[in-house]
């Protein structure tokens, strides 16, 4: 447990990294604050490292490919800009660090308790059948370069070869902390990079307040769970019945 709390927290801070010095090539054309920069490096460090990932591994045939042209359109954009700034990560303070260190180790712990199992040799459960197909299909995408959802299928007849849309974006994920750690596909998802993804969610709810204090941390936390709501009344309006 503690080993994949150390891959996730170094993956973190690789693709906060290259995020980071991404940023700062264009950084007189950004004024950002110390959360704002901590989400834009990790989103675009992520992006950046599956996308150049995906790319080598299928030899340009990903749908990741289009992440290229959103940089490119981003990166013009950007450049327009008039005015220019001295860059800076503004608003650090101490208890912003010990806010984020704690959500770190809340994101990864509560990963580690949805599948922990106290009485086996394996502390860790297998039995999420839809988490077997990701890391399976995750596993595969990087053995073959195809990135379609019939995993070694794709091996054994190039019937099953081309694109499919999926939702590769956590699957090469795993596939590249594979590459990176040598871990285990199925773990990889779940005590890395969805714990990322939650991380990352987190400090973007957290860039919708101005100044940031515990009470906004709090809503913050609150923000990232709310999935909707239902009202029984939709039950009487047959459009919205079986919705």
């Amino acid at each position: 447990m503690i080993s994949y709390f150390l891959y996730y927290v170094t993956f973190l801070v690789l693709i906060g990294l290259i995020g980071f010095s991404a940023l700062y090539l264009v950084r007189k054309k950004l004024h950002l604050t110390f959360f704002e920069t901590l989400f834009m490096s990790l989103f675009v460090g992520y992006v950046i490292s599956v996308t150049i990932f995906s790319i080598v591994q299928t030899g340009f045939k990903t749908i990741n490919i289009f992440y290229v042209l959103l940089f490119a359109f981003a990166l013009r954009e950007v450049l327009k800009r008039n005015s220019e700034h001295k860059f800076k990560v503004i608003n650090f303070e101490l208890k912003s660090g010990i806010m984020l260190m704690g959500a770190v180790v809340f994101f990864y712990g509560l990963a580690c308790f949805s599948i922990y199992t106290p009485n086996s040799f394996i502390p860790f459960s297998y039995n999420n059948s839809d988490y077997i197909y990701y890391a399976k299909n995750a596993k595969y995408i990087s053995i073959t370069g195809q990135e379609n959802g019939f995993n070694f299928l794709s091996v054994l007849d190039s019937y099953y070869n081309g694109i499919e849309l999926y939702h590769f974006f956590d699957l090469w994920g795993s596939s590249l902390t594979n590459h990176l750690f040598g871990t285990n596909h199925y773990l990889n998802l779940i005590l890395i990079i969805y714990p990322t993804f939650y991380f990352l969610v987190f400090i973007g709810a957290v860039c919708m307040f101005q100044k940031p204090n515990w009470v906004n941390v709090l809503l913050a936390f609150v923000i990232i769970w709310w999935g909707g709501f239902f009202l029984d009344v939709f039950q009487q309006i047959p459009l919205l019945k079986n919705l």
